[in-house]
């Protein structure tokens, strides 16, 4: 499955070379942003001494080749590797004068999450920038470039401060002259180096000068960019679909990748005249899909074409009439060759944004400007807005995307089971019969909520735009869902987005009652950014996807550590219930390492099984059971290990107790205490445990097994519902508190009869008297008793994991650091239990 993940593009020069450095990082679920800033660094300092190559460069040599690594000849890397440089990784601001941070989120801060607040995105890719404290030797220098924040006429907007400068930090020899400065300046933000000027203070720099002189008198000042322009100097991208209409006499059949949201199987007309680069073209208007990052593959042939390919006709290459075209994405290819994609555009920096509108619509071939959308970033620009204000500026990358209206159902899996807001998605362009058909299919289908609930349709379809993000999408859905369900409403804040196919989410909506269910429909648990926008994801015309919205609770699980199968502490966390066990495991050992216990032994491999009490999970079935339950539906694959391991674990606790058994006949015949002695009343009250697999997610364990919660003061409960108060208000004319909701509800129904206070019966005819004050102190007070609520016991075994080679060799006790394998251990009962521990062990993938 897949998990979430985020790419950055780092840029940086070298040695005098301008490099490009790509890297997808994998989260484990848990937000613990500094760890991954440490591990990106990390990854980013091991390929830069060459102990990796999975980097080129972006420079091209004499012979018009890509470098491969960070320099060129490996002596070369060996002597950048020996001076260990200590580096900063920034980030290009999201936008212009906003500043240039570090990436340093704080902790609880997800790295993804501090990446879309402050960084520049360019078609899912973060663009970070490397700094070094000193050049990689002595026969280089760094040139600090400040590129100014804003256009001179947009500069401040309204303040009387400077604009703040992205200050851009290049490595070139003593020897290098200002142009070849100037060269190294184009490659990385693809301004015209003929329109350039670099200022030395209030002296401009000439082509011919050279870096030792250029930066000789300038102390640590940076040189100042310009560039010569009446207005903005942009790069105008095609962005998401509908930018044109494909056509042509023959057609063929799309096979699109994962990233695509919708259908992935999709047709298209074509021109076998016309060249791969108006092919390209094409598929970004049916899938979204930018032409960059596009590899192309006719499987039929075995052909691969890459968007960098020549200009040949379609049919010179291979393709005919009914052909299928498999399409894949690599963010890495996008990185290298999207500036050629982009297209320079002069605009404005004053009047009206229409013409900076009627501008664009001329450069990307639009008969009509009325269906565009221009972003810089995440700020759309306006038609009619003023361009003075517009965050417009030299080498501004302006997003351009083609808007119209859609109509998307949602539904909402929260935490316990699955309410569906919506089962039926009707597009506003497709066809009258599709919104009859799936009407139909909606009042049909299962509901696939708790027992006994039903669907619980939106009054109208939601109504979004195709350039809407998926943060725009959550907050029209919370709009929409205030005045029916404001409970839902407010759980729908923060929640995690995630879109499937229209059909698939039809076909099997009845079985999504979990989110391990979930998971297995989607085949990942990787949910939409946030900053994504529905065009680029492929959702348009035809696409019909369905949204589902995973609230994300905050749960606090009690975990009982033990440590050679003794109790050694308790711990309380508090983690998302959309985190896995696995997720947990990670979390819990470091709060280990940063809270240690003197008598807990150093675990170095930490390995952690987890379990639930036999009396936790006495309600639920057994544990076989369950898993074959959950598993209705779904392949036999997805579920085989869960399966396996919860069997295995029903066959062990069976062992287990006829060796209590047999243990006591035996004991009774020789003297020894038997049924009913001391031995066997101690082993029949100790609580055997449940192994899980740490695949389980948190929010289906407490929806399967929440923790039994404690007593309340009864000063919590409204003295009306006898419910916990949620808005705690006091009545002015009594001075009784109520919740606020149950309080307004007794005076509404008896505001002419009778208006007493519940309480005291005490007669309240003034309004004055019937006012509410909000008691915030109680208020507090019950929102602290509920977070001290425990929602969830596990019991966590920590040991060391151990080797197959080492655990096969040595005759270790499964109630030590590690577990034995079957036949080490010595014969008996013990000999038994710990045979059958380790086969669990295996069988659920613990062994390395």
């Amino acid at each position: 499955m897949e998990k979430p993940s985020v790419s950055v593009a780092v840029r940086f020069s070298r040695a005098g070379r301008e490099q490009i450095w790509c890297e997808t990082l994998d989260f484990e679920g848990c937000d613990d942003g500094p760890a991954d800033a440490a591990r990106l660094r990390r990854h980013f300092l091991n390929d830069l001494e060459g102990s990796l190559g999975r980097t080129s460069s972006a420079s091209s040599s004499a012979g018009g080749g890509a470098h491969s690594g960070f320099g060129g000849s490996p002596s070369s890397r060996r002597h950048v590797a020996g001076t260990a440089p200590a580096v900063q990784l920034r980030v290009v601001p999201c936008r212009p004068s906003c500043p240039q941070v570090e990436v340093l989120p704080v902790q609880g801060q997800g790295l993804a999450a501090f990446l879309e607040r402050s960084c520049r995105e360019d078609n899912g890719i973060f663009q970070l920038r490397a700094v070094f404290d000193r050049p990689c030797s002595g026969d280089f220098v760094h040139v600090p470039i400040a590129f100014p924040g804003f256009t001179s006429s947009g500069g401040s907007s309204g303040s009387a401060d400077p604009p703040v400068a992205l200050v851009e930090q290049f490595e070139l020899a003593l020897t290098a002259t200002v142009a070849t400065l100037k060269r190294l300046i184009q490659e990385r933000t693809q301004l015209p180096t003929d329109r350039c000027i670099l200022l030395h203070g209030q002296r401009r720099l000439h082509d011919q000068v050279t870096m030792q002189r250029a930066t000789a008198s300038n102390g640590t000042g940076p040189l100042v960019f310009h560039l010569a322009t009446g207005g903005a100097y942009v790069l105008l991208r095609r962005e998401g679909q509908g930018h044109r209409e494909p056509c042509g006499p023959c057609s063929l059949t799309l096979l699109l990748p994962r990233c695509v949201q919708g259908a992935r199987v999709r047709p298209m007309k074509f021109d076998p005249r016309r060249s791969l680069a108006d092919l390209l073209w094409s598929i970004q208007a049916v899938s979204g899909l930018p032409p960059a990052g596009m590899r192309l593959t006719l499987p039929a042939i075995e052909r691969r074409f890459l968007a960098s390919d020549g200009t040949e006709s379609l049919d010179s290459l291979g393709f005919w009439d009914g052909c299928a075209l498999e399409v894949e994405h690599d963010i890495i290819q996008e990185t290298h060759h999207g500036d050629a994609f982009d297209m320079p555009l002069e605009v404005s920096a004053a009047g009206n944004a229409s013409s900076l509108y009627q501008s664009a619509a001329k450069k990307l071939g639009l008969a009509d400007a009325s269906s565009l959308s221009l972003f810089v970033g995440k700020t759309i620009i306006s038609n009619n807005a003023e361009l003075s204000g517009a965050p417009l500026t030299d080498g501004t990358v302006l997003s351009a995307y083609i808007s119209w209206s859609l109509q998307l159902s949602i539904s909402v899996l929260p935490t316990g089971g699955m309410s569906q807001v919506a089962l039926a998605a009707r597009f506003s362009a497709a066809a009258p019969s599709l919104a009859t058909s799936v009407s139909a299919s909606s009042s049909a289908s299962p509901s696939g909520g708790m027992p006994g609930s039903g669907p619980d349709p939106l009054s109208q379809p939601l109504a979004v735009l195709s350039s809407d993000t998926i943060a725009e999408v959550r907050e029209r859905a919370i709009g929409a869902l205030a005045a029916s369900r404001p409970d839902l409403a407010v759980a729908l804040r923060g929640s995690k987005v995630f879109a499937t196919g229209l059909s698939a989410w039809t076909e099997h909506a009845s079985e999504c009652k979990s989110l391990a269910a979930l998971a297995r429909l989607l085949g990942h648990f990787a949910p939409c950014r946030d900053g994504a926008r529905l065009s680029r994801l492929g959702v348009a015309d035809g696409a019909a996807t369905h949204l589902v919205f995973v609230p994300e609770q905050p749960l606090l699980v009690e975990i009982e550590v033990r440590i050679g199968g003794e109790k050694r502490v308790d711990r309380r966390l508090r983690v998302p219930s959309t985190s896995r066990l696995m997720d947990m495991s990670r979390m819990l050992e470091q709060d280990l390492r940063t809270q240690p216990k003197a008598d807990r032994p150093d675990i170095v491999n930490f390995d952690c099984q987890w379990s639930l009490l036999r009396a936790d999970a006495s309600s639920a079935p057994p544990a076989a059971a369950a898993a074959a339950a959950d598993c209705s539906g779904s392949s036999a694959a997805a579920c085989s290990t869960s399966t396996v391991g919860a069997a295995v674990a029903a066959l062990a606790g069976v062992v287990a107790s006829g060796k209590r058994r047999l243990s006591g006949s035996f004991g009774a015949a020789s003297g020894v205490a038997g049924e009913g002695g001391p031995a066997e009343k101690k082993q029949r009250t100790a609580d055997p445990l449940v192994a899980i697999s740490d695949e389980e997610f948190v929010g289906d364990l407490h929806a399967a097994h929440p923790a039994r919660q404690q007593d309340l003061e009864r000063h919590y409960l409204c003295p009306i519902s006898y419910d916990i108060m949620t808005d705690p208000v006091i009545v002015v004319g009594s001075g009784n508190t109520y919740d606020r909701k149950s309080i307004e509800q007794w005076f509404a129904e008896r505001q002419t009869s009778d208006p007493r206070d519940p309480i005291t019966n005490d007669l309240l005819r003034k309004q004055s008297e019937r006012r509410l004050v909000p008691n915030h102190a109680l208020r507090s007070q019950i929102s602290e008793a509920l977070r001290a609520q425990v929602d969830l016991r596990l019991v966590a075994s920590i040991g060391e994991r151990r080797s197959r080679g080492r655990s096969l060799g040595g005759g270790g006790s499964a109630s030590g650091a590690g577990l034995a394998p079957p036949g080490s251990a010595a014969d008996g009962p013990d000999g038994v239990s710990s045979s059958l521990r380790w086969c669990t062990s295996w069988l659920r993938g613990k062994q390395d």
